[in-house]
């Protein structure tokens, strides 16, 4: 389990290249990006 970061998404909801953002939970600073995608299949 992570406790030094957090996840949480864009407020804009078509924020280029990422849906979500994850920042260090002392600095702020943004340690990761990701972009989700939806789909049906579930392979």
């Amino acid at each position: 389990m992570h406790t030094d970061i957090y996840a949480q998404m864009y407020a804009d909801t078509n924020h280029t290249g990422a849906d979500i953002e994850i920042p260090n939970v002392e600095t702020h600073k943004v340690v990761s990006t990701m972009q989700l995608k939806a789909t049906d299949n579930p392979a």
